[in-house]
């Protein structure tokens, strides 16, 4: 993935079940649309930028903080310097720590509401996370020596996490929602979603998906559904809407032009899925959000 890749090291939470970096970015600094099989939680200690969560742009500020269950289409774009927090961690983590755990963690958000919170400055929240981005700065010093991460940090980052996730579990800012899905799999839908938001102008069929996710099919069929809650073509859909979505916001080029871009030859079409997922036509969603 090319958060892992570009900034950590190739420290994935597939193989450690958790990973973080505290970093300084530019003005102007961008991170492209993804999405992954991994909780993240993104805080921003200092500067301002642009957060894009399913489609919708937020502007954020210090000490804002997204949590960001798995497969949510996300990116960000800076206004100013920021430094931030970025952890991000397994179901497999939280299930390790908590054996009777029988659902997944969500942000409850209700109609009109914003997918993030502003944390309270000398608040116990805020010093958990500002000691959380003290380890992950000095584990990332390790990796830049070359040298190994010693256990104690490890389980330092680790603690931090879990009494970071009780006070907010603790505050009702985090829930628990009932969730039937396998979650020793997830990880597998990883390559084909990226894959995809990579090539929005590319139809990849479910039988190639599931031959890159290493899966049957069928499971690859009853899984992706079972996973997002939409069919691989709906979701497919979503992805290229949302891949439009954000051209409209940083590029100045046609509805024609953008259509094309995600592979769809048809502007009307285009303008009809896009409406079907957004509620808007996409002028007016450019109009609305462009700053």
């Amino acid at each position: 993935m090319y958060y892992q890749t570009t900034f950590q090291g190739n420290e994935l939470p597939a193989q450690s079940n958790i990973s973080c970096l505290s970093y300084t970015s530019n003005a102007n600094f961008s991170f492209p649309l993804h999405c992954h099989s991994y909780y993240e939680l993104a805080y921003v200690i200092h500067g301002s930028r642009n957060e894009t969560f399913n489609g919708i742009p937020y502007d954020i500020t210090d000490g804002s903080l997204f949590f960001i269950p798995p497969f949510i289409v996300h990116s960000n774009r800076n206004y100013t310097e920021v430094t931030d927090l970025n952890v991000q961690f397994s179901q497999s983590f939280l299930q390790a720590n908590g054996p009777s755990l029988p659902s997944i963690l969500s942000l409850p958000t209700k109609e009109g509401m914003v997918p993030y919170i502003k944390i309270k400055q000398n608040s116990k929240t805020e010093q958990l996370l500002l000691s959380l981005a003290s380890i992950c700065q000095k584990q990332q010093q390790c990796r830049e020596n070359s040298q190994p991460i010693p256990l104690s940090l490890e389980w330092q980052q680790r603690s931090l996490l879990l009494s970071l996730l009780s006070q907010l579990v603790e505050d009702q800012v985090l829930t628990f929602q009932p969730e039937e899905t396998d979650f020793s799999q997830l990880q597998q839908l990883d390559t084909v979603i990226n894959y995809i938001l990579s090539h929005p102008d590319e139809k990849l069929d479910m039988k190639t998906a599931a031959h890159m996710s290493g899966i049957s099919y069928y499971h690859f069929s009853r899984l992706f559904q079972s996973v997002t809650g939409f069919s691989y073509t709906q979701y497919c859909n979503i992805l290229r809407i949302r891949h439009a979505e954000s051209l409209l916001l940083t590029t100045s080029m046609s509805v024609a032009w953008i259509s094309n871009a995600i592979g769809i030859e048809s502007t009307s079409y285009f303008t009809r899925l896009f409406k079907q997922i957004t509620g808007m036509a996409p002028l007016s969603y450019r109009n609305q959000y462009k700053h």
